[in-house]
């Protein structure tokens, strides 16, 4: 019976160790993909100033307004209040 529970727990220690594993492959992995959309954004954006600049700068007051606003919306952190 000691036998099955080692082997039991041997098992329970396999599984968190794989775990972990891929705890980090997971990070590596969105990390991998926010650098991706990051990259796409910066180059889309780049690509509409280029060809059509009126809309690249009424985009970006869009985004500076909406930024603006959620700035002033979310509540502030406790650490920093």
């Amino acid at each position: 019976m000691e036998c099955l529970l080692l082997y039991l727990d041997n098992l329970d220690d396999l599984y968190g160790a794989v775990g972990l594993v891929w705890e980090d492959v997971r990070n590596a992995i969105a990390l991998v993909a926010s650098a991706l959309l990051v990259l796409l954004t910066a180059t889309s954006a780049f690509l509409l100033a280029w060809s059509y600049p009126p809309l690249a700068l009424g985009v970006a007051a869009l985004l500076l307004v909406v930024f603006l606003l959620r700035s002033v919306n979310t509540p502030a952190l406790k650490s920093w209040a």
